[in-house]
């Protein structure tokens, strides 16, 4: 799970980042996720001085390095520039490649469009009932929830 809020981490992770990949790193895939990231510059750096958007890089690697079966993100490219959310689809990605279950929430289209294999479309207003469409293929289900909002 990599949570929405990647700002409170250094509120619950404390030291190096360097100690937590290493520590959290259960598929032997360190070295890969830190050169798609782009995060051997802040290995040696303390959780608490990193940017929102190298804590969001680190928070997706530590998701990624976990052994599991099923993985959820949450916003995982808020923070990010165009090419890290680039480089974030392509880790995310290989879970799928080996075999694994990804779920993401995401709000950027572009993300969705190169992320997602089939998206689920929420329509609704905060604080009412909402609606969850059936699985549509990515572009269909972008293109419903664009017109759903311009209508």
């Amino acid at each position: 799970f990599k949570p929405q809020m990647v700002d409170q981490l250094p509120k619950v992770v404390k030291g190096k980042v360097s100690d937590l990949l290493t520590n959290v790193d259960e598929r032997g895939k360190l070295d890969y996720v830190c050169d798609e990231l782009d995060l051997h510059n802040v290995l040696d750096r303390e959780m608490k001085n990193l940017s929102g958007g190298e804590l969001q890089r680190v928070a997706i690697a530590a998701t990624v390095l976990r052994e599991g079966d099923f993985y959820y993100f949450d916003e995982p490219t808020s923070w990010l520039d165009v090419s890290q959310r680039l480089n974030a689809v392509k880790v995310i990605r290989s879970l799928a490649q080996d075999g694994k279950s990804v779920l993401v929430i995401e709000h950027d289209l572009a993300t969705l469009d190169a992320l997602s294999d089939n998206i689920h479309v929420l329509f609704g207003e905060p604080g009412g009932y909402g609606v969850v469409s059936g699985r549509k293929g990515v572009r269909i289900g972008i293109n419903a929830y664009i017109n759903g909002f311009f209508s």
